[in-house]
């Protein structure tokens, strides 16, 4: 709330982004190719339209692709043993 970011050229990862971008990972990996398809065509158009309105740099896109693949894989890890040895799914 205190940061000016129109005063000064700050770093900000994209959240738009990101969360696309997860839920993409999510759904591909899922099974659902066709939503996965779906939900990627969305953050390509989110990529293009925060460039346009020029709200975020390119380096704040990346970041929130990276950032994103991160968490996903993080997740991953953190919910293997959960999922496969607890609850049983493949």
């Amino acid at each position: 709330m205190t940061v000016p970011w129109h005063d000064t050229n700050d770093f900000y990862w994209s959240g738009h982004v990101g969360g696309g971008t997860v839920f993409a990972l999510e759904y591909w990996r899922s099974g659902y190719n066709y939503w996965a398809c779906f939900v990627g065509l969305i953050v390509v158009s989110e990529w293009f339209m925060l460039m346009s309105i020029r709200d975020h740099y390119i380096i704040d896109l990346n970041t929130g692709l990276m950032f994103a693949q991160f968490l996903h894989m993080y997740g991953e890890k953190t919910c293997y043993f959960y999922d496969v040895c607890i609850v049983g799914l493949p």
